[in-house]
């Protein structure tokens, strides 16, 4: 389109809008001149809701968000470690667990993303070149946790962090099969 072209179709747009006239309200007089009123209360409407007071079912007496019953989520943690899933972190649950209609359905699928890629992608292939580069897989959790998330991805992936997990769940790393797993620790 040509700039002059432009220009008469912006000209004609605001010339076609127009302006109205302001209102004048009441005007002040001396004696409510002192006189405040209180703030007007917040509504409902413009807070986002916190589950935790909105849905106190929701939550285990743990702090944890109940998610049995809903499909495709992985098992409760327990003592015993068992391999990380994509659905296992905090981020994404109350979306899922609200049911995730219409835009909850992509607002569920992008933390799971994230997720996956960090569990699946990421740290197994920085764990090959971490291997190849020391010659040496990691041998312990405590290497993993040091070296190779506040060491080694700092130093090729700064900000890396693992995924927050609900209260009380914890990462554990196995080097005998060189998985990322998580539990619950007991007491």
């Amino acid at each position: 389109m040509k700039p002059s072209a432009l220009l008469t179709l912006v000209g004609m747009f605001v010339l076609t809008t127009g302006c109205d006239a302001p209102q004048v309200g009441n005007p002040v007089t001396v004696a409510d001149a002192g006189v405040t009123e209180p703030a007007p209360e917040p509504t409902t409407t413009s807070r986002v809701p916190d589950s935790k007071v909105e849905h106190p079912e929701w939550y285990l007496p743990d702090g944890r968000l109940d998610m049995s019953g809903i499909p495709g989520e992985p098992p409760m943690t327990t003592s015993t470690p068992r391999k990380v899933h994509a659905k296992d972190p905090k981020k994404g649950k109350l979306t899922r667990r609200r049911g995730g209609k219409l835009l909850g359905t992509t607002l569920q699928a992008l933390p799971w993303a994230e997720n996956e890629t960090i569990f699946n992608i990421v740290i197994p292939s920085q764990l090959a070149t971490y291997d190849a580069l020391e010659g040496r897989p990691v041998r312990s959790h405590e290497e993993f946790m040091d070296k190779f998330v506040n060491g080694f991805m700092q130093q090729h992936q700064p900000g890396f962090k693992l995924p927050e997990l609900e209260p009380g769940d914890e990462y554990l790393f196995d080097p005998e099969d060189k998985v990322l797993k998580i539990y619950r620790p007991e007491g």
